[in-house]
């Protein structure tokens, strides 16, 4: 499954993938499911769930404005993970 990390604006999630693909975490940014959004306008970094853990902590050790992390359980489904 796949892990969405939102994240409040687009520079936000680019400059995450940036940071993400340097350590070799495949990703893409895409806008937020309107399920998951927020604040309308919010941006998601979109990862393996087996990247989570570095994932979270390289996001978390840049201070990019982290919104909220989802599981996607299919058919438009999210679940909480943080």
């Amino acid at each position: 499954m796949n892990i969405y990390i939102v994240l409040s604006s687009v520079t936000f999630a680019m400059q995450s993938k940036d940071a993400l693909e340097l350590n070799d975490i495949t990703c893409r940014v895409r806008q937020a499911p309107r399920q998951i959004a927020h604040r309308g306008c919010a941006y998601s970094v979109i990862i393996n769930k087996n990247d989570m853990k570095i994932a979270l902590d390289i996001i978390k050790t840049h201070d990019f404005k982290l919104l909220g992390v989802y599981e996607s359980l299919g058919d438009d489904m999210y679940e909480p993970i943080l």
